[in-house]
């Protein structure tokens, strides 16, 4: 049996417990996906009421260079757990 986690479109399941596992496998990852982009587009729709001044979400700092700095520090987090998230195994 080739290794589904890696490259699970390659080779055809043969059993109902491969075909189990590939579902699994597949199912992580576009959960994986969509939390991410869920987080991402709530973090661009922050930003965009931020940028217009309809809400201003951070008490501290009153200078647009903090609260901009916030955002930069926002939007890495969120890359550095989706790369995590897609390059650690799954059980």
């Amino acid at each position: 049996m080739s290794d589904k986690r890696n490259e699970p479109e390659k080779t055809p399941s043969t059993t109902e417990a491969e075909q189990r596992e590939e579902g699994e496998v597949v199912a992580k990852g576009f959960i994986r996906v969509a939390a991410v982009s869920i987080v991402a587009t709530i973090l661009v729709v922050v930003g965009l009421l931020q940028a217009t001044g309809l809400v201003s979400l951070f008490p501290f700092g009153e200078e647009w260079t903090v609260q901009w700095l916030v955002f930069v520090l926002l939007g890495v987090i969120l890359v550095s757990v989706g790369l995590w998230s897609w390059k650690s195994e799954p059980n």
